[in-house]
């Protein structure tokens, strides 16, 4: 039985989730864009996951800063080129991050961009999903 106190406990839980809630084909290639999202796969974003990539990629970039709770996620796709090797990459990164800015210059970033989400997306992301459709069926279920 769903009791009203569920029924609002749910509610916070899945707008907090819906802010968060982003999907990102997460690849890379040294061959092409096709090949990276071919062989990438479409990934819930996570806190966990991008201050992981952020922290490995600080070295070389200082705009990747860790991220919090509160932060909200956008996808990235960039192609460089590091001694000779050209390198597409797509993933996960924060709203807050200026992702495409702070490439050292020996790094020859060719192309850059950030969007919201898979296939420019409205960001509600699979998590977003599986939260709307959690509380409409606690809806259907109360029992006031």
């Amino acid at each position: 039985m769903v009791t009203v106190k569920m029924l609002f406990l749910l509610l916070l839980a899945v707008l907090c989730s819906l802010g968060n809630a982003l999907d990102c084909t997460v690849c890379n290639s040294v061959l092409s864009w096709e090949d990276c999202e071919s062989t990438g796969n479409v990934t819930a974003c996570t806190l966990a996951d991008v201050n992981a990539l952020h922290q490995e990629m600080s070295d070389a970039n200082p705009n990747l800063a860790q991220g919090g709770p509160e932060d909200r996620f956008q996808c990235f796709a960039i192609h460089m080129g590091i001694i000779n090797i050209s390198i597409f990459s797509m993933g996960c990164t924060f709203k807050k991050t200026q992702f495409c800015s702070g490439w050292p210059s020996g790094m020859g970033v060719f192309e850059c961009r950030t969007f919201n989400g898979e296939n420019g997306g409205n960001g509600l992301g699979s998590l977003g999903f599986v939260g709307m459709v959690a509380l409409v069926v606690a809806v259907i279920n109360l029992k006031v």
